[in-house]
């Protein structure tokens, strides 16, 4: 069973046109199962691209302080490969985000992991770990 985490920042901009392409990147990685926080804005979004592609979507929400870093360590592990989608302007900033610490997590533990950003308000892919 292919489990696919999504996950994204909460300020990652998403349109109609950039939402598309979430959702063929999504198809394609062809999920049996998307693993996601359930936060607002971008996991809300991911959930309702899940339903209406029929994938069954397990969550793994805010605990809150501390805790949200343990859950990231485990959605990384419960995961076989990650996608992630940064906000352009978090690129940038040395304070992590909980996104990038999704990767971090997903790299400790050698899942593959492709990450996107938008560029003049289309979806770009800012790199892939294997």
């Amino acid at each position: 069973m292919t489990r696919l985490c999504v996950v994204g920042s909460d300020r990652f901009p998403i349109d109609a046109v950039i939402g598309g392409q979430v959702v063929d990147e999504i198809r394609a990685a062809k999920p049996e199962v998307i693993l996601t926080r359930g936060g607002p804005h971008f996991d809300q979004f991911v959930t309702k691209v899940a339903a209406l592609l029929g994938i069954p979507v397990i969550l793994f929400p805010a605990r809150g302080g501390s805790d949200n870093w343990e859950r990231d360590v485990e959605l990384a592990g419960q995961a076989d490969q990650v996608m992630a989608f940064l906000a352009p302007d978090s690129l940038s900033v040395e304070k992590m985000s909980g996104t990038q610490h999704v990767i971090e997590k997903a790299m400790d533990q050698r899942k593959p992991v492709r990450a996107y950003t938008t560029v003049d308000q289309r979806l770009v892919w800012a790199g892939e770990l294997p």
